[in-house]
């Protein structure tokens, strides 16, 4: 049998290390794929998922969020007059960090925030941190411009 020298030793241990972390590094990085917020995604026409567990019945809400950081946003219920209302503002996105956080203002005041939990081509997962009279999980889903005014 054949006996390693100590450097051959330490060689060897060195290429394990190297090789445990590049497997870690690999797994982490397809990991992080399936829960990435695309921020290009955000642009256009968004409506409340009805469907959605946490939605409020006969309420709901569609949003235009335009490229430029403005947003419109159509609220609609039996409790609005004259049977819904429009708000238009500035939105901005946390490009710091994680999660990444939507901040709505409307004449330099915070109106809505929340945490991005899921953002794709057809839907948005939001998470509120700013008012407890929305729920707590918001779906949204892509929607034509038709559907929105």
């Amino acid at each position: 049998m054949q006996s390693l020298t100590l450097q051959e030793m330490k060689t060897s241990k060195t290429r394990s290390a190297v090789a445990a972390l590049v497997l870690f590094m690999m797994c982490a990085v397809s990991c992080s794929k399936d829960d990435k917020v695309d921020l290009d995604k955000l642009t256009g026409f968004w409506m409340w998922d009805t469907t959605y567990p946490h939605h409020i019945a006969d309420v709901g809400a569609s949003y235009r969020f335009d490229e430029d950081g403005t947003y419109i946003k159509q609220t609609y219920g039996f409790m609005e007059e004259p049977g819904y209302t429009v708000t238009e503002g500035k939105y901005v996105v946390s490009v710091m960090g994680d999660p990444r956080v939507l901040t709505l203002y409307v004449d330099e005041t915070v109106s809505e925030q929340y945490t991005i939990k899921k953002l794709t081509s057809r839907e948005i997962l939001l998470e509120n941190t700013s008012d407890e009279a929305f729920p707590d999980v918001m779906k949204l889903l892509r929607a034509e411009a038709s559907d929105f005014f």
